[in-house]
């Protein structure tokens, strides 16, 4: 659904879709409905993207770490959890943007981690600056999605009881 809309087509779907959902029309409703969720999520998150900010160098264990203070990250605003991405570039310039993996999320802190290249030139100039971009972590969305192609093998009284299926015993439904 992704490549099938944009975001005022979601619009008018969702002003304009039907109220009642049947077996046949379970899975584009509900793939619509996360899709819309998605966009709406993508958008929240650019509320959070930081400009014109450093990057501390650390040092533990051996393991070099970029370190972002992260205003709001105690309270949850941004979510980071271990494992989400950022990307950053070199502000005032359109070089590459870098990916960066959180490593170890901390009170107002986060340790990055980014190709070895992003490392050496970064901490090779004293007081650089860069744009960050915190990306959506789509797994929970792949899940729903997935969860919303899979119930089409569902039996409908699963998805859709009626009165009768829930007076039958459980043996005679089985």
């Amino acid at each position: 659904w992704r490549q099938m809309m944009d975001l005022d087509e979601a619009d008018d779907w969702l002003s304009n879709s039907q109220r009642t959902v049947s077996m046949s029309t379970y899975e584009e409703h509900w793939r619509r409905l996360l899709w819309a969720e998605e966009k709406q999520l993508e958008i929240d998150i650019r509320e959070f993207d930081m400009e014109n900010t450093q990057l501390e160098t650390v040092v533990d264990r051996g393991i070099h770490y970029l370190t972002l203070r992260v205003p709001g990250l105690a309270e949850s605003r941004p979510s980071v959890l271990k494992g989400d991405q950022v990307e950053a570039q070199i502000s005032g310039q359109r070089g590459p943007k870098w990916r960066g993996v959180a490593h170890r999320v901390q009170r107002d802190f986060v340790d990055l981690r980014f190709d070895h290249r992003f490392h050496q030139s970064y901490t090779a100039v004293s007081g650089q600056r860069v744009d960050i971009q915190f990306v959506l972590n789509r797994s929970t969305q792949r899940l729903f999605q997935q969860g919303c192609r899979l119930a089409s093998l569902l039996p409908r009284q699963t998805l859709f009881p009626q009165v009768a299926d829930l007076l039958q015993p459980a043996s005679v439904r089985a």
